[in-house]
Formats: structure tokens, C-alpha cells, sequence
């Protein structure tokens, strides 16, 4: 692996240090790479987030991209620093590899902005966690998207 590039965040970070010692790569902090901030959501698992914001939970399940929360990250912004990132990364890689170390929201959103569709697609491009997707570049252009390796389960 040429780069490692990782969220700030501690876990993504923790992990990117892990494939760091064992590729000889020195990861990288991107901040545009953090998980979507959810506002008054932040830390609460979804039941309870369910409970005690039922009408907004339910405009999530089913037009996450029309969400608004305060103090909240939209969907449109994430996906918007996403492809900031994206384009970033194609301008200035040249021929080497660059692994990604992200979140769910923001590894969707990139899927999204790699292949050009809406913000309004990322559910459908949802995976699980531990789940390597490549992009394949030819000329600083994504040429194909391929999911690798999903989670080892025992």
C-alpha cells in the first residue's frame, strides 16, 4: 500500500495504524473523511434515537437526504466533502494505491461520488463493516467499483 488515509476519528484511526505497520505506510488524517455529524443524535443507538425523535427517525428511514437536525451535518454536505476528497485523491495519487480508512455514511457517500450518482442512492450503497471496496483508476478517471472482501465472521 503506497498511502493510508483515515478518519480523525479514533477507531478508523486505530485501524489505519494497524494496516500502516503492516504495509510500511504512514497513515494520514483527512477530516474530510470524519463520520457524519448527527447532531443531538451523536452517541445514542437507534431505538433510542426511534424514541425520542420518532418523526425525524422516520424522515431518516425514508428520505435520509431531506433530514434536518440542529446543530446536525446534512447528507448533501458529507457527500459534498466526500467528493471534494474524491477528487483530491484522483489529482494527486498517479499510479499509486491509496487505502481509505472511513465510516459507514462517508464510505456509502464516497461509493456514490465515485459512480456519479445522488446523495438520495446511499442507502443502496450501504455496506458492512470491515468491508473493502476498490476503486479502479485508469488516467485519474474511476473506471470500475468492486467490493473485495466483506467482515470475517467466525
Amino acid at each position: 500500500m503506497t498511502r493510508i488515509v483515515s478518519s480523525p476519528l479514533v477507531r478508523a484511526r486505530c485501524t489505519a495504524k494497524i494496516l500502516g505497520e503492516y504495509s510500511g505506510s504512514s497513515p494520514l488524517v483527512d477530516d474530510r473523511l470524519r463520520e457524519i455529524d448527527d447532531g443531538p443524535w451523536t452517541g445514542l443507538r437507534l431505538p433510542a434515537i426511534e424514541h425520542r425523535f420518532p418523526h425525524e427517525f422516520a424522515t431518516r428511514s425514508f428520505f435520509a437526504e431531506k433530514l434536518r437536525l440542529s446543530s446536525s451535518e446534512t447528507l448533501g454536505a458529507v457527500y459534498r466533502r466526500c467528493t471534494r476528497f474524491l477528487i483530491d485523491v484522483l489529482h494527486r495519487s498517479g499510479n499509486e494505491d491509496v487505502l481509505v480508512v472511513s465510516h459507514g455514511v462517508v464510505n456509502a457517500l464516497l461509493l456514490c461520488a465515485a459512480l456519479g450518482a445522488s446523495s438520495r442512492l446511499v442507502r443502496e450503497f450501504s455496506l458492512p463493516n470491515a468491508t473493502v471496496s476498490a476503486l479502479r483508476t485508469k488516467r485519474r478517471t474511476i473506471v470500475a467499483v468492486e467490493r473485495e472482501l466483506d467482515a470475517v465472521t467466525e
